[in-house]
């Protein structure tokens, strides 16, 4: 986002790129709020996978707060998830992704959950020519845990991504801005 500027929320039929990725992140940090501060071990990581109903039900509550634009917090709480065609294919889509990234996390554990979905800003003061400039900051940091590599406590920033696009060669300032490689970045 430049400036503060957002994209608008449109109401569709179907599940865009955009949503299906917010759906994702709310469900994981709705997964994981419950463990913030606290470890998460393989065993208890390995039982949230393993838990459709609990999957079921954190991607229910994201669905109704980020495609259905349900307010009401009791209401998003026991909303009834009832989805057909496209809409249906997503949400089992997201299901399994969200299993695999409890899987993955299994794999590391234990976690120590510290932040989700948490907003940073910083300003740099960088000069440019005779003057100062305050250059302003920021994003969201889905999800800050901290895993033990070789022995030691490690703090990790993670950006939860859904997107099926890979780049395929390492990115260049000038290559950002080229069209021919649009894809490439997205």
């Amino acid at each position: 986002y430049v400036v503060g500027l957002n994209e608008e929320d449109e109401l569709s039929e179907e599940v865009d790129h955009r949503q299906f990725g917010t759906i994702f992140h709310e469900c994981m940090e709705r997964l994981y709020k419950p463990y913030k501060g606290r470890e998460l071990t393989k065993h208890t990581l390995l039982q949230m996978a393993h838990d459709e109903v609990g999957i079921k039900n954190a991607l229910s509550y994201a669905f109704a707060k980020v495609f259905f634009n349900i307010k009401d917090e009791v209401q998003r709480e026991n909303y009834q998830l009832r989805l057909q065609g496209e809409q249906e294919i997503n949400r089992m889509v997201l299901e399994k992704y969200v299993q695999n990234q409890l899987l993955f996390d299994a794999e590391l554990a234990p976690i120590k959950i510290l932040g989700l979905e948490e907003t940073v800003t910083h300003v740099e003061m960088v000069n440019s020519g005779k003057r100062t400039v305050a250059i302003h900051l920021g994003g969201i940091i889905d999800r800050r845990d901290e895993i033990i590599m070789d022995g030691a406590p490690v703090q990790r920033i993670l950006d939860y991504k859904t997107s099926q696009s890979k780049p395929t060669g390492t990115p260049t300032v000038s290559g950002l801005f080229d069209k021919s490689q649009e894809e490439m970045y997205k």
